[in-house]
């Protein structure tokens, strides 16, 4: 059996020190430097929950035990270890050090979690606000590629969704720093208590 408390508590503890590193960085005026590191922590935010979906499921196919004392299984046996479960994901994956699983890619996740999982198991939440995934894939792509193509996909997918920020040409900071209306917070605390949450409810 795998602790499903200990995965959700290390990305909890990260994701929540990134928070903090960033509303400290949105107090300064606007500057490369500060977009940088602004782009920067939302990158390692990015991975931190990536490893968290991966963690989380594979330790489900082995057995998760929640912060309640619930145990989380599969549809069928219970696999040995995280490396089995790993390669019984993708048959073409040897490794979890040299292969590796798209875990913002929601069809995917949504595909995993109906092959293994029956449908009243809470593996399912992985996959529940689309959306959301999309958008923090969206921003990822566009700082980590800063190509064309994902520029357009983040002014098409996110800006236009925004459709008020006051700069001619907002970066992936100016997007993270401005305050959605609806909710009366900044984008990038709105994605992480988000997936604070979801880690919550996955795992308690």
């Amino acid at each position: 059996m795998y602790s499903l408390k200990r995965s959700s508590k290390n990305f909890i503890n990260a994701a929540t020190e990134l928070k903090y590193i960033i509303i400290e960085l949105s107090d300064e005026s606007k500057s490369f430097r500060r977009d940088v590191l602004i782009e920067g922590c939302f990158l390692k935010f990015i991975v931190c929950w990536e490893n968290f979906p991966e963690d989380y499921f594979l330790a489900c196919m082995c057995g998760g035990n929640t912060k309640a004392n619930k145990i989380i299984k599969p549809k069928s046996s219970l696999l040995a270890d995280k490396k089995t479960a790993f390669k019984k994901l993708n048959i073409n994956r040897k490794s979890r050090e040299s292969d590796y699983i798209d875990w913002l890619d929601n069809e995917k996740i949504k595909q995993y979690s109906q092959d293994y999982f029956r449908r009243n198991s809470r593996v399912h939440k992985l996959y529940e606000d689309p959306n959301m995934l999309h958008q923090i894939k969206t921003i990822r792509n566009h700082i980590a590629h800063n190509s064309g193509k994902s520029l357009k996909q983040f002014k098409e997918s996110v800006i236009k969704q925004v459709g008020y920020l006051k700069l001619s040409k907002p970066n992936a900071a100016d997007l993270l720093l401005s305050i959605n209306r609806r909710k009366s917070k900044k984008f990038f605390i709105i994605y992480i208590e988000y997936y604070i949450e979801l880690s919550q409810k996955l795992s308690n």
